[in-house]
């Protein structure tokens, strides 16, 4: 028959007021756990009962605390915190040799563990790298170490990462090519990996993701030529793997998204891309940041002009090439329509957005064959986005285009009717509203037939550097001081002077950078003629027999000094070298001479003509 003993037992309270024989293992009757004596130690040594931890629940901090001690830490191996508001602790007593403590944040605020606080006694005080912050549900591990009189970290999971050095993103998956549209998209190893390395055979869809879990980070590669587009709140996916974004995102060639997995709502949230597709006011891309830089006032934009039957059309596409959509908006940047308000705002382009100029609309072009510059512009109609063209030059006046503005508009009309220069036309008319240039188009051999619109030679976008109607584009100048004289006549009757009358004193080679520019063209001579005479004065051009201009004054006295000027302003008609001439002569025979008087030099060699020519843009 089995024995039964009791050993010595009694309440904690009867047990810590004594101190048991030294190998005497009283029972603790309300801790339900031994309690083993040597002899010294009062109440003796509690002993951990395996599998299970004495936990602490203190009252609720109101405050900070300096050698925290609630009752029972002694005997404490789990304490549960909680606080009315963030707290602060910078100690804890009962330290001692080895022991360790978990301490787990059960309330609603941040609780820190400050790290070496004199606040505290010093053999009470945390040890850390830094202050420890204890996140709602969060906890830590403790170790008291007597070597150095404090306590320290010895594990857990307080919530808070500190990376100090670099951070490697591992698991990454490249799964077969995309062939179809993907719904609730599971490639193998989906929950293993970070990185998603994607290509596609074509333009294919991603509805949702198969592998919701809270914080799960993804990045989307598409390491393909083919786009890959991410849709947004797409019904084909389970709503647990949908995106949640503001619009679809087109993933082209070497673009990425980094998504991250939200519980909460249960579906996929955007952190980052590379895409062009908006976030909030635009998309912030290599692109659009360079064309910003450039001063463009479109982001993502480009214009398309074509020809049809006579027909030009006009269209903004993007950098891709395609209509702007809602998941590749083209922005245009405008100033406010009150003169006195510097704010600037943004339209978004998400539809596909064009002009016509009707066949047989002039746009104020009069001649065939004429070099022509046609600019393009925007206007912001109340919220309502507007294309527009103008024709700054008529004849040889420029209308001062600026790069944003107000004015108002005409209705193009469609039927062949916008015929004047310097007026704005819109495909609805517009009044007193914000534009903006865009770029402009040029015909540097002109049209075969007025008001028949073929493809333009050049489309260029505006951007800083472009030079606005009426700037001076290019500046070339002869000033010469030398003396010569000659004595080829040219003839003062009703005909133009011609390029084989009179001797050449001046010449320039300039080159223009488009047909459609204006030469302004200055010009003066220091003459004198050895008779009586009408001396004549005449502009040229290359090897064009009749003069530019000209200009004539009577030399009443023979050998008297007279300074002559001409002023020319004329379309280029070419943008090769060309060279301008200053030619003179007398109409009866004489000797002229250039820069002096009667075949020599007057002013000790300082009298100077010149032949000045300035490109002007249009």
């Amino acid at each position: 028959m089995a024995t039964r003993r009791q050993h010595i037992r009694n309440t904690r309270a009867v047990l810590e007021a004594g101190t048991p024989l030294e190998g005497e293992y009283p029972f603790d009757q309300t801790l339900k756990a031994l309690r083993i004596g040597d002899g010294a130690t009062q109440g003796g040594y509690l002993q951990k009962r395996w599998g299970y931890a004495y936990v602490v629940s203190p009252p609720q901090i109101a405050g900070d605390q300096n050698d925290y001690s609630p009752t029972d830490l002694a005997i404490a191996e789990l304490l549960d915190l909680t606080s009315d508001a963030k707290r602060t602790i910078t100690g804890l007593a009962g330290g001692a040799a080895g022991r360790r403590l978990t301490i787990r944040n059960r309330g609603s605020f941040d609780i820190t563990l400050s790290t070496t606080s004199t606040a505290s006694l010093a053999s009470n005080r945390f040890l850390f790298e830094r202050d420890l912050v204890l996140r709602p549900r969060g906890s830590v591990e403790l170790q008291y170490s007597v070597a150095d009189g404090r306590w320290m970290r010895a594990g857990g999971n307080e919530k808070l990462a500190y990376i100090t050095e670099e951070l490697l993103l591992t698991g990454t998956i490249s799964p077969a090519q995309l062939t179809a549209n993907q719904n609730d998209y599971a490639p193998s190893n989906i929950a293993l990996a970070t990185t998603l390395r994607l290509t596609s055979d074509a333009s294919r869809n991603i509805t949702g993701i198969a592998d919701a879990r809270d914080g799960v980070v993804k990045v989307i590669v598409n390491v393909g030529t083919n786009p890959i587009v991410l849709k947004a709140g797409d019904t084909n996916s389970l709503a647990v793997n949908r995106f949640d974004f503001a619009s679809d995102i087109t993933l082209q060639g070497r673009q990425s998204a980094t998504i991250r997995y939200d519980a909460t709502d249960g579906r996929w949230k955007l952190l980052s891309q590379t895409a062009g597709s908006a976030v909030s006011a635009g998309a912030v891309t290599a692109q659009t940041l360079s064309a910003s830089a450039l001063g463009m006032s479109m982001v993502n934009g480009v214009l398309v002009a074509t020809a049809s039957a006579g027909t030009l059309t006009i269209a903004i596409k993007t950098m891709a090439g395609g209509d702007p959509t809602s998941a590749d908006p083209v922005h245009i940047i405008f100033r406010s329509a009150t003169a006195a308000d510097g704010a600037l705002t943004v339209l978004s382009l998400t539809a596909a957005t064009s002009l016509s100029v009707s066949s047989g609309s002039s746009l104020g072009v009069v001649a065939t064959s004429t070099p022509v510059k046609v600019w393009v512009v925007g206007f912001n109609d109340g919220g309502t986005f507007r294309l527009g063209v103008i024709n700054c030059l008529n004849g040889v006046d420029i209308y001062a285009l600026s790069a944003w503005d107000t004015a108002s508009s005409t209705a193009e009309g469609g039927a062949g009717a916008a015929d004047s220069a310097q007026t704005f036309y819109t495909g609805a008319a517009v009044t007193s509203k914000a534009f903006v240039t865009l770029g402009y188009l040029t015909w540097e051999a002109g049209l075969a037939a007025v008001g028949t619109w073929i493809s333009p030679g050049r489309v260029r976008l505006f951007a800083a550097d472009v030079p606005l109607p009426g700037s001076t584009v290019s500046y070339a100048a002869q000033v010469a001081s030398g003396l010569a004289y000659a004595a080829t006549q040219m003839s003062y009757t009703t005909s133009t002077p011609q390029i084989t009358e009179g001797d050449q004193y001046l010449a320039k080679t300039v080159v223009p950078t488009s047909a459609a520019h204006l030469l302004d063209v200055e010009m003066g001579m220091a003459l004198s003629s050895s008779t009586v005479n009408n001396v004549v004065m005449a502009l040229f051009q290359d090897s064009i027999t009749n003069a530019l201009a000209a200009s004539e004054v009577d030399n009443v006295t023979a050998n008297a000094p007279v300074r002559m000027h001409i002023r020319a302003c004329f379309l280029a008609k070419t943008a090769s070298p060309t060279t301008l001439k200053g030619r003179a002569g007398s109409h009866f025979a004489s000797t002229v001479t250039f820069n002096g008087q009667s075949s020599g030099a007057k002013l000790g060699g300082t009298s100077n003509s010149y032949l000045i020519v300035r490109e002007i843009a249009t």
